[in-house]
């Protein structure tokens, strides 16, 4: 799983955002460790305060090139996502089923947290879904997961795969997110999708749009804000129910407030 600067971007606006109301170090969540894969041109070009001279560097920085298909930067050092929110004033917590390295906790998202994990965990101001959802085979679970850990007035941000077959266990609906966090009374971010490599150009779009063509892959950015403390027992969201008000929800831009305009763009074609 791959952590783009465009993301980091909108990442950045979220701990902007954050450490202007919390007198302490933000604490961010990463289900899975993202590979960061940007190089140090690409923080002027999407305004990214971060010094990127301040950032340590992967020790293997041309296995982790490769393994992520982008072979002609193999030559080119890579930063360590750890150093990069440390670097930012954040504390960054990696959770993982399994040990794959840079993990700080084994948790495996399709089933409950429980009692003692969420206290050695804690809540979380940003949780960062690194392209791990759709990984999981009991979503649902794994969304209420991530309700668990995150703190009143935090942030969620998924990168998910919208048409993407056969990378993970399920291609998802931005509608299905609408509505599970809708139905949680989490402030909506309006939703945006990117199938550019490199430097990803966001795309505005219809929580509820059907597809009527897309690229031979298609990934999701999506972005809530908690704005109560859920019950645990709140269920599952009805379809019908989200298709007859969405378009009455109020959505924040937060990837609009954050990125440069040549980055945030018209809705790209489709229906709902």
């Amino acid at each position: 799983m791959g952590l783009l600067v465009t993301e980091l971007r909108v990442l950045e606006h979220f701990i902007q955002l954050n450490q202007n109301k919390k007198n302490r170090k933000l604490r961010v969540l990463a289900l899975g460790y993202p590979t960061f894969l940007a190089l140090a041109e690409y923080f002027a070009e999407l305004n990214i305060a971060v010094d990127w001279r301040d950032i340590k560097l992967e020790s293997d920085s041309a296995a982790l090139w490769k393994e992520h298909n982008w072979d002609e930067f193999i030559d080119k050092p890579m930063f360590e996502t750890r150093s990069l929110f440390e670097t930012m004033g954040c504390e960054f917590v990696v959770v993982d089923a399994i040990t794959w390295g840079g993990e700080d906790f084994i948790l495996n998202l399709n089933l409950p947290i429980d009692d003692a994990m969420l206290h050695a965990l804690g809540k979380f101001d940003i949780i960062l879904d690194p392209g791990t959802i759709e990984h999981c085979f009991n979503v649902s679970q794994a969304l209420q997961n991530v309700d668990d850990l995150l703190e009143q007035d935090g942030f969620v941000f998924h990168q998910i795969a919208i048409a993407f077959p056969n990378h993970g266990f399920w291609n998802i609906s931005p509608i299905a997110l609408f509505a599970f966090y809708h139905q949680r009374r989490y402030a909506l971010g309006q939703p945006y999708a990117w199938s550019s490599p490199r430097i990803p150009v966001f795309q505005r779009i219809h929580p509820a749009m059907r597809f009527d063509s897309y690229p031979s892959w298609l990934i999701g950015a999506l972005c809530f804000r908690k704005t109560v403390e859920s019950p645990r027992s709140s269920g599952f969201p009805s379809l019908q129910g989200i298709l007859s008000e969405i378009d009455a929800l109020p959505l924040e831009d937060w990837c609009l407030a954050a990125l440069p305009e040549a980055y945030c763009v018209p809705p790209v074609s489709g229906s709902h």
